[in-house]
């Protein structure tokens, strides 16, 4: 059947906060996991291995490196390992590394160390090539928000971190929020999908977590007076839509656990919003705490 290209198939945990992380990435190659050549992984806002956090792993000849600042030169681990490799944004540490091929599969498990400087959130990219030319191409996997959470809420991330929406049929889109003590002082909550930090013009979403009501923002920014309750709730929309998106009542949820609040929300897009587009989250607090805008994930509608 000829060389098939290697996938990305999963990070796990998908989202995170903190200065230490340890992620399990899974890559598949089809023709076998031999056949794996390097797999990267880079942290940082955008798919940009300068000033970032951009490690390949080169499962052929089991080591590691870790890309410098500028993204031309790099540090090298030779595993199994104990030494410490570090540029301005992370450090990785060879004892937390380990690397089980299985039959199609490569489990390369790593901990991350991120300096102070690299605070706020982060998207985490992965990718695989094979010794045959086969090449996943970058997929953004997860999330990260590289600072301690201490007093102020914080959209933690979005599942799918990404993905493709076909305009008009339903993208379901889960969402976490989190607060340092409890989810229930959570109030509101904010959705934001635009290629840019700005309400106009987007799919845009606040919710009131008190009352559960889930309003749309319309095409100028100002709020629309109908919203959709979720968990089935009586009294609500069947859907909420402006020019950018429609959501559906059915099947929209959220949960509160512990100081996590979970949304899950059935989204559409129109087709005069096609594009990459970039999921911001916000939260506020029953105090008055504010989160501001955090990057989530990102989404491309066709």
């Amino acid at each position: 059947a000829g060389n098939q290209a290697p996938t990305v198939t999963s990070i796990n945990p998908a989202s995170g906060t903190g200065l230490t992380t340890t992620r399990t990435f899974v890559f598949t190659d089809p023709n076998g996991a031999n056949d794996l050549g390097v797999v990267n992984v880079l942290i940082n806002t955008a798919l940009d291995g300068r000033n970032a956090c951009y490690i390949g792993y080169d499962s052929v000849n089991n080591l590691l490196v870790l890309l410098n600042d500028p993204g031309d030169d790099a540090s090298v681990l030779l595993l199994p390992a104990t030494a410490t490799v570090s540029n301005s944004q992370c450090s990785i540490s060879g004892s937390s590394i380990t690397a089980v091929k299985s039959g199609n599969t490569l489990t390369l498990t790593i901990g991350f160390t991120f300096t102070g400087s690299f605070g706020g959130s982060r998207i985490i990219y992965a990718a695989a090539r094979d010794g045959n030319g086969g090449n996943s191409g970058w997929s953004a996997v997860g999330s990260h928000f590289t600072s301690v959470l201490t007093s102020n809420p914080l959209p933690i991330g979005a599942t799918p971190v990404s993905g493709t929406a076909t305009a008009g049929t339903t993208y379901p889109i889960t969402l976490q929020y989190r607060d340092a003590t409890s989810s229930l002082s959570l109030q509101p909550v904010q959705l934001l999908i635009n290629s840019a930090v700005d309400g106009a013009n987007a799919c845009y979403f606040g919710f009131d977590h008190a009352g559960n009501f889930l309003y749309i923002i319309g095409d100028s920014g100002d709020l629309q007076t109908t919203p959709v309750r979720l968990n089935g709730a009586a009294n609500g929309a069947v859907s909420i839509e402006n020019s950018q998106c429609r959501l559906i009542a059915a099947g929209s949820t959220f949960t509160d656990v512990g100081n996590t609040l979970t949304m899950t929300l059935q989204l559409q897009f129109k087709a005069g919003f096609a594009g990459r587009r970039l999921i911001f989250g916000g939260a506020q607090t029953t105090s008055a705490a504010n989160s501001g805008w955090h990057l989530m994930g990102s989404l491309t509608v066709q």
